[in-house]
């Protein structure tokens, strides 16, 4: 495979990659005010389009690729994105893909055909819904800010992508929720972060920003058959219902002692991987919030409550 490289900005008309590596240079990308800027049309087949200071593909402009191709940032640093304001168009093709190395900013553009993800999708620099008119694969850390308790675009909004085909998480895949304006997501909100038509296939871990944890949020993933709803839970609330109650000591109970492998969603409360008397006594201190009964007893008594509790619901089962 050959390559050439360009310096300066691509200002209009079209650019082919063939069978090439097209390097496109431009200065420092900070904010991706430097980034090259596309022209009416960029194909990329059989080739790799590189710019390592970070891509801008603005209103009314496209991107295609009927044979597959790879859009990179190269060397260039990790904070350098495709910034999308156009229109991306990816194979139609079962097996071939267009493939992005670095953040791709979906922002006001379009996107379909089948496209590969890798380096992280974020929906824009502020929350946003964006659509995938295709397949896509989805790697690396895709930041989907939480601004609102409503998909939508714009301020008082959370991000959300929906993609119409086939969803493929590859390993490593992250997502990671952040604030947005500081708006503190309430106990029992439901976040729909990901949907997709058709199948899925891997998985990948939440890593919300620790400012959620400053403020007493922990998000319970809720997979189905065709989404990833993002639901606050209270410490103790297994079940992400809202209600920290028999039904949460019920599953606590039924996981009792388990190593190295437990869950928000099967008692693990503290994050160490195991169920407890720590997690028993994390339960007992946030006993019946949402049921609206009488508080719990005073600190002292609480983790003898929480083994009693336990005790009671191991003897139910045996």
């Amino acid at each position: 495979m050959g390559s050439n490289a360009y310096d300066g900005f691509v200002s209009d008309g079209e650019l082919y990659t063939t069978q090439y590596t097209v390097t496109l240079n431009s200065g420092a990308a900070a904010g991706n005010y430097n980034a090259v800027v596309l022209g009416s049309l960029t194909q990329v087949d059989d080739g790799t389009l590189v710019a390592p200071n970070g891509f801008l593909l603005a209103n009314g402009k496209n991107l295609a690729s009927k044979d597959g191709g790879a859009v990179s940032r190269g060397s260039g640093p990790s904070t350098s994105r495709f910034l999308n304001h156009g229109n991306v168009q990816g194979p139609s093709s079962a097996g071939f893909w267009l493939y992005f190395d670095l953040t791709f900013k979906g922002s006001t553009g379009l996107t379909a055909g089948n496209v590969a993800f890798l380096g992280g999708f974020s929906p824009g620099d502020s929350p946003a819904i964006n659509t995938h008119g295709g397949n896509a694969q989805l790697g690396g850390t895709s930041e989907f800010s939480i601004g609102g308790a409503t998909a939508g675009t714009g301020d008082s909004h959370y991000s959300q992508l929906n993609v119409s085909g086939d969803l493929a998480l590859e390993p490593g895949a992250t997502l990671a929720p952040t604030p947005w304006n500081s708006f503190v997501p309430s106990i029992g909100d439901h976040y729909t972060v990901l949907t997709w038509s058709g199948s899925l296939t891997g998985g990948l871990t939440v890593l919300p920003d620790p400012w959620f944890g400053d403020h007493g949020i922990h998000f319970v993933s809720q997979w189905s058959a065709n989404s990833l709803v993002l639901t606050p839970a209270s410490p103790g609330d297994s079940n992400a219902d809202g209600l920290v109650n028999d039904l949460d000591a019920s599953i606590l109970a039924a996981n009792w002692l388990r190593l190295g492998d437990a869950t928000w969603q099967t008692g693990d409360f503290n994050g160490d991987g195991n169920v407890n008397d720590m997690d028993a006594a994390i339960m007992a201190a946030h006993w019946h919030e949402g049921v609206g009964e009488e508080a719990v007893p005073e600190p002292g008594t609480l983790t003898l409550l929480a083994l009693g509790l336990i005790s009671l619901l191991v003897i139910r089962r045996g």
